[in-house]
């Protein structure tokens, strides 16, 4: 029995190291796309892409690919990743 406490106190261990959740959602509507940042209050944001109030979450929606920024996007989702 005390070699099982001390299996599962291993495992919880290893679980703690593991990033666990979401980082972003990507939101369908009928006319825009949603990107959505469950830390997006956390990101550096200079071009002033997201939006949204709230504490934490901050969104960016496309109403069409041509006003994608790649660039800026994928630095986005490179910073949200790593929170």
């Amino acid at each position: 029995e005390e070699k099982e406490k001390e299996k599962e106190k291993e495992k919880e261990k290893e679980k703690e190291k593991e990033k666990e959740g979401q980082f972003c959602g990507v939101f369908i509507y009928n006319k825009h796309v949603q990107i959505s940042f469950s830390k997006g209050g956390e990101i550096s944001d200079p071009n002033n892409l997201l939006s949204g109030t709230g504490k934490l979450r901050r969104h960016i929606n496309f109403n069409s690919i041509e006003n994608v920024k790649v660039k800026d996007l994928k630095t986005l989702l490179i910073q949200a990743s790593k929170l």
